[in-house]
């Protein structure tokens, strides 16, 4: 049986992991368009996909930005309060769950966009499959 501190390790490798693996997704997703590009430019569908993935980079780099000045700044206050109190910072810190929500919300926020960037590309398919078959 796991303990709390094994559990909540077994949630920070998930997530990382699966950070990890939508940035490459994501890159992926970019040269996929790429191959759509006729005559220099690129389908409607395809378009609003590279508009989905570049608003998953934005949200991508914003969620770890609002982690780290959130942590910091409760950290910070956490210190301070506890070295007025006890002369030391070293303590455990009751950590109120409003400090991760919206980075959790920014965490499924971007991974709703990448998807909804392979589901754009999935639709180009669609249209061309469905145009060849018309020729």
């Amino acid at each position: 049986m796991p303990t709390n501190k094994e559990l909540w390790d077994r949630y920070v490798w998930y997530t990382e992991e699966l950070t990890k693996h939508a940035r490459q997704i994501g890159f992926a997703a970019g040269g996929i368009c790429w191959l759509f590009r006729r005559a220099g430019e690129f389908p409607d569908p395809i378009l609003f996909a590279l508009l989905l993935l570049a608003v998953f980079f934005v949200f991508d780099g914003c969620q770890f930005y609002l982690a780290a000045v959130r942590t910091r700044n409760f950290a910070r206050a956490e210190e301070i309060k506890r070295h007025e109190q006890t002369g030391s910072i070293e303590a455990a810190y009751d950590v109120p769950d409003e400090l991760d929500r919206p980075i959790f919300l920014l965490f499924r926020a971007k991974l709703g966009f990448l998807l909804g960037c392979f589901l754009m590309i999935a639709l180009q398919i669609v249209l061309e499959l469905g145009e060849s078959r018309l020729n």
